[in-house]
């Protein structure tokens, strides 16, 4: 990561967005930022935080979307076949 990062940004401090949640943290992951830490400054999220990719609730209201017609179109079928 570091050679492409260093390679992107050549004139100033990689900022690196870290959301500390207990499965993107280890202690080697933790030492290395240590390491580095004269190259790349981490920029805190909160773990297991809501989410703030705007797509998420469009995504959401579509699959609700697709259940509801595939209930609507399974009652249907069904009413028709009686």
């Amino acid at each position: 990561m570091l050679p492409s990062a260093r390679q992107r940004f050549p004139d100033g401090r990689i900022l690196f967005q870290h959301d500390r949640s207990p499965i993107h943290t280890s202690t080697a992951v933790a030492q290395w930022f240590q390491r580095h830490e004269d190259e790349i400054a981490l920029i805190y999220w909160p773990g297991k935080g809501f989410d703030i990719s705007p797509v998420e609730p469009v995504w959401s209201r579509q699959q609700k979307n697709l259940v509801e017609r595939r209930q609507f179109f399974a009652m249907r079928m069904n009413s028709q076949t009686r």
